[in-house]
């Protein structure tokens, strides 16, 4: 009788000494490195967004026009050289670049204009979902996105 496989999520590597994935720890060790200011999944990486609910409607008014609240919280908030400040989200493949979340991103994007969000893909030459033909550097080069492929450019530091 052949043997039955079963599949489940990896638990977290506990090698990663605290950080969500291998790829954060790395990036991490570059900004030490590099001897800027920033900070890693912190209070002062979230902030509230407010995103459209289907067919939402206010109970006092009867408005379809309804949002519901959520945080989010950034991987990495960086302070440059020059004291700009971004936003930097660490995207593995997988579940965590769904459709879903790519949405979430342009809808922060858009209410917080004065932030500036960039990615830092694990590979950014693969497709945003299983059958697409965009990959992930296409979809942050058509949203407006500044993306990087496995670890934080000096560059964006030196800004």
């Amino acid at each position: 009788m052949p043997r039955r496989r079963t599949f489940h999520r990896q638990p977290r590597r506990s090698d990663n000494q605290g950080f969500g994935s291998g790829l954060e720890k790395t990036n991490n060790q570059i900004l030490v490195k590099a001897g800027c200011t920033f900070h890693y999944e912190d209070e002062s990486c979230q902030f509230h967004y407010k995103k459209p609910t289907y067919k939402g409607e206010c109970g006092a008014c009867g408005g379809h026009d309804v949002y519901s609240n959520h945080l989010y919280t950034a991987d990495f908030k960086v302070i440059t050289k020059s004291g700009k400040e971004i936003w930097i989200e660490i995207k593995g493949g997988g579940v965590s670049w769904t459709g879903e979340t790519r949405s979430k991103h342009v809808l922060i994007r858009d209410q917080f204009p004065d932030r500036e969000l960039r990615f830092v893909f694990s590979n950014w030459n693969a497709s945003i979902g299983k059958n697409a033909k965009t990959t992930n550097k296409q979809w942050c080069a058509s949203k407006g996105f500044l993306c990087a492929n496995q670890k934080i450019p000096l560059s964006w530091l030196e800004e």
